[in-house]
């Protein structure tokens, strides 16, 4: 099957260390036209990756009837504007997050692309990483019982304004550029996987915000309280002013067992009465991993620490799952609604 073609528009600092090495492995798409302002950085990736055609404006790389799909790497503000312009010419579309930043764009979005009938996918990563998967699965499988809590808790030293002035990317300490900070930009993942994991729809929430250390326009540090649908409790903590190198974890307890892992961490702990029952839906997941190099280690019956393949980079299964979405006409697993909740 030949690939699908797609153009990229915006070669910034994500285009460049996380879409474009992405797609420079994926099976089933490839970036054939690059967009940016800057041409110079756009000729150089390019170059680097072999890709033949460059433009400086976006609206000329739509007006091309042979490319299919275009990937958004732009501003957050510009995300909802390009994105509709884009479904207005056609093109199935892939948006970095967050997918806009006001819900109204996001629902404007939304509807372009369905009166068109194209793909709406918004780059919400975490959850094809394999460890994430991993703790979905283990959840479904009923190894925790019914979800009573569901935390991601960071917390980093990351001083964003030196970061504006030495990567020329000013728009992301203003509130009309970014449309927040560390819940808009890190936070964001955060509360998706939240969602995700949870099985369940937020009914209520509250926050503390603030920018301690820093004065800017938006937060260094948003905590963040859920209450889901099925009763569960929600947390958020992204907290770019703790003076620390960086820490954090993922964690889902029930009502009979626990999951969690480290931040950046490939390791799983399961405490959970299912493992020293051996469950079979969980005995079969974990056989899935024995003949592997990482497998697991048991520490005693019901609690044990799983080291969790990586496999391909989740850019690339993010962007494959794009492609297969639109080819097979499939419904992508973080579409524009999901994005928008």
């Amino acid at each position: 099957m030949d690939k699908l073609r797609i153009g990229l528009i915006g070669c910034g600092e994500i285009a460049r260390n996380a879409h474009l090495p992405g797609w420079a492995e994926a099976t089933n798409g490839e970036i054939v036209a690059i967009c940016d302002i800057r041409e110079d950085q756009a000729r150089e990736q390019a170059a680097k990756y072999g890709i033949d055609d460059v433009y400086t404006d976006y609206e000329t790389l739509l007006g091309r009837t042979d490319i299919d799909a275009v990937d958004i790497c732009l501003p957050h503000h510009l995300h909802g504007p390009v994105g509709i312009a884009a479904a207005e010419a056609g093109k199935h579309v892939l948006v970095e997050k967050p997918i806009t930043t006001t819900l109204e764009q996001a629902v404007e979005l939304i509807d372009a692309c369905e009166r068109k009938g194209l793909k709406l996918m918004c780059d919400q990563i975490r959850r094809f990483s394999p460890t994430t998967q991993f703790m979905k699965q283990v959840i479904e499988l009923g190894a925790v019982g019914n979800v009573t809590y569901v935390g991601s808790r960071q917390f980093h030293l990351k001083d964003i304004i030196t970061q504006a002035e030495t990567k020329d990317q000013g728009w992301k300490v203003t509130q009309e550029g970014a449309g927040g900070g560390a819940i808009h930009r890190d936070g964001i993942h955060s509360i998706d996987i939240v969602r995700w994991l949870s099985g369940s729809e937020v009914v209520r929430v509250s926050a503390e915000i603030d920018d301690f250390i820093w004065e800017q326009e938006v937060e260094s540090c948003g905590h963040t309280l859920m209450r889901f649908q099925n009763g569960a409790i929600g947390e958020m903590v992204m907290n770019w002013c703790t003076m620390h190198p960086g820490f954090g974890e993922m964690t889902v307890a029930g009502t009979k067992g626990t999951v969690r892992t480290g931040l950046r961490s490939q390791e799983v702990e399961i405490f959970s009465a299912d493992l020293g029952a051996r469950n079979s839906g969980l005995n079969a997941l974990l056989d899935g991993l024995a003949g592997k190099s990482t497998g697991y280690t048991q520490i005693r019956p019901e609690m044990m620490t799983v080291r969790v393949p990586q496999g391909r980079d989740s850019r690339t299964l993010l962007g494959e799952h794009f492609v297969d979405c639109i080819v097979n006409d499939k419904d992508p697993l973080t579409n524009g609604l999901e994005s928008a909740k």
